[in-house]
C-alpha cells in the first residue's frame, strides 16, 4: 500500500499545499484552472497526488471532454500526462447529465 493511501486525505491535503500551482492564463476566459508540472523537486509529492487522483476519480464531462476527475476539498483535480490540473468548485457546477458548466466569473470571486 502506498504512503498516500495509508495517510488518507490529510496527507494529500498537505501534499497539495506543498505543490506549486500556476494559473493557466491562456484559458482564463474559457475554463479557468491551475496546474502543476512534475519536476525533480516535487516528484514524490506529484506522484503521490497522481496516485490519489487516479484511485479516487470518477467520470464526468468537463465542457466537451469526458475524463476522470477527483474532488478534494474546494477543488477538482485531474491528471494529464506530466501535469495535474485543478479547478475551483465554486466556479463550476455539475449538471444532472454529469456535464461541467461555468457558473461564476473567477475574477469576481477573487475580487469579491
Amino acid at each position: 500500500m502506498s504512503e498516500s493511501a495509508e495517510m488518507g486525505e490529510g496527507y494529500i491535503l498537505n501534499v497539495i499545499g506543498r505543490m506549486k500551482w500556476s494559473f493557466a492564463k491562456t484559458c482564463a476566459n474559457t475554463h479557468p484552472h491551475e496546474y502543476c508540472i512534475r519536476n525533480a523537486g516535487n516528484a514524490e509529492d506529484f506522484d503521490a497526488l497522481c496516485e490519489h487522483i487516479t484511485k479516487n476519480s470518477h467520470n464526468e464531462w468537463y465542457f466537451n471532454k469526458r475524463g476522470l476527475y477527483c474532488s478534494i476539498g474546494d477543488h477538482t483535480y485531474w491528471v494529464s500526462g506530466g501535469m495535474i490540473g485543478r479547478r475551483r468548485n465554486d466556479i463550476y457546477e455539475v449538471t444532472a447529465n454529469k456535464r461541467i458548466v461555468k457558473v461564476a466569473n473567477w475574477r469576481e470571486l477573487l475580487n469579491g
